[in-house]
């Protein structure tokens, strides 16, 4: 068995009577307390019987899992335009939070690969992915998907598309186009270095629309968004509006489209 399908029970045959051994993910929160070695006399709360707790040490699940009750399932394939290498990884994210995380496996049924994800959450938000290799964020979805519990989001025959773009001098705003907002993404070098970042908007002709206050970031990554407003609190109108990241005195600039 290589993969499991959403909304299709499973069996357990065993072919020999002795022991199996079943094991949890080793980490805390709502699945966690559940099941397994999660109160202090190693009583499953569940049951009420003391149960031998083994964690599987081949399994790297993502923490965000497990503080959900609820979670969507989702069997998706790369689009054309990004260049998938072994290793990659694709990871969902709630704006910051980190809520799912899959390395493509192989899809007998399309005789290619596929990403198997669970993305967890108990109330509707939107999801953006990315691309991660090696440790760093090679790439950014131009989509964003609206969150629902129980959702199944594409099929083993009919694997839903993620679209992707690379990073452009480490910068990347999305989605393009949007409507009410626009994510902005920059990788930041120098490990723990104190960046100054500003965010400025113009529009087709030039003029200032939005600007705010430059913030001092620390990390390798900042995130922010713009809610297609001016600084007089007012929706700009539908058209083209040129963001620019200023990085440490480094201008990078992006072309957007704002629709209705």
């Amino acid at each position: 068995l290589t993969y499991m399908e959403p909304g299709k029970g499973y069996m357990l045959y065993r072919n020999t009577s002795t022991d199996t051994t079943f094991y949890y993910p080793n980490l805390p929160g709502i699945l966690g307390v559940a099941v397994g070695k999660n109160s202090p006399d190693n009583t499953d709360l569940l049951s009420g019987h003391t149960v031998a707790y083994n964690p599987n040490s081949d399994q790297i699940p993502v923490a965000g899992n497990f503080s959900y009750a609820n979670n969507m399932t989702m069997i998706a394939v790369m689009g054309r335009e990004f260049h998938l290498l072994p290793g990659d990884k694709v990871l969902a994210y709630s704006g910051k939070e980190l809520i799912g995380k899959a390395e493509a496996i192989p899809n007998p049924v399309t005789k290619g690969t596929s990403f198997f994800m669970n993305i967890a959450g108990d109330e509707p938000k939107q999801v953006t992915f990315k691309i991660e290799r090696n440790g760093d964020i090679e790439a950014v979805s131009s989509s964003v998907l609206d969150y629902a519990r129980n959702l199944e989001i594409g099929t083993v025959e009919d694997p839903y598309k993620l679209h992707f773009k690379s990073l452009i001098n480490g910068v990347a705003v999305f989605p393009n186009p949007f409507s009410d907002h626009v994510n902005i993404y920059a990788a930041l070098s120098g490990g723990s270095s104190t960046h100054t970042i500003q965010i400025s908007v113009y529009d087709a002709a030039g003029r200032l629309v939005y600007q705010n206050t430059p913030v001092p970031v620390n990390g390798t990554v900042y995130q922010t968004t713009w809610n297609g407003r001016g600084n007089n609190g007012a929706d700009c109108s539908p058209g083209i509006y040129f963001i620019n990241i200023n990085i440490d005195g480094v201008p990078h600039t992006q072309k957007v489209f704002k629709y209705e």
